[in-house]
């Protein structure tokens, strides 16, 4: 299969796996079996901007809250 163009901001696995920082089988693996926005074209399976942005939501993990420390009275 030779490489096709696919519009501007829209990405193949292995340039959408490096924009997100995971590996290639966890997207293909996402999109096939977990509910991974995305689409086939022309052979491809392509990612758009939008679907990284909604990819990165599912997995963001929340900053942990901190208890605040009390002072104590002797400083």
């Amino acid at each position: 299969m030779t490489d096709r163009p696919i519009p501007p901001g829209y990405h193949r696995v292995k340039e959408a796996a490096a924009i997100l920082g995971v590996g290639e089988r966890f997207l293909r693996d996402g999109f096939n079996h977990g509910g991974f926005p995305g689409a086939r074209m022309s052979g491809y399976l392509i990612f758009s901007d939008d679907d990284l942005a909604e990819i990165y939501r599912m997995h963001r993990v929340p900053a942990r809250q901190v208890p605040r420390r009390r002072r104590g009275a002797g400083g």
